[in-house]
């Protein structure tokens, strides 16, 4: 016989995948900058315009740590960003 999740659990899965989600697409993404930036100063050298269209920017990610008063310092990692969330929220330790 199956045990049904309680709200609290499914949400917690919930949360955990999306952000399994986030972190991933993110690296994907990044992982494909260095051959975009080769390809874009190649494409200049040339004389040709350069469209790059951006499927997440990360906006979400900063506001929220701006929201919670951190310090951006350096540019914010959105991997790193939705790790640190992870983290915070579903292995709570006392400070």
């Amino acid at each position: 016989k199956k045990d049904k999740k309680s709200g609290l659990e499914r949400a917690a899965w919930g949360f955990f995948w999306g952000a399994h989600q986030r972190f991933f697409r993110a690296l994907c993404i990044s992982c494909k900058l260095p051959t975009l930036v080769a390809q874009v100063k190649e494409a200049l050298a040339e004389g040709k315009c350069c469209v790059i269209g951006l499927q997440s920017t990360g906006e979400a990610r900063t506001l929220d740590a701006v929201a919670e008063g951190e310090e951006q310092d350096d540019i914010l990692s959105v991997s790193e960003a939705t790790l640190n969330k992870v983290i915070e929220k579903c292995l709570p330790l006392p400070y």
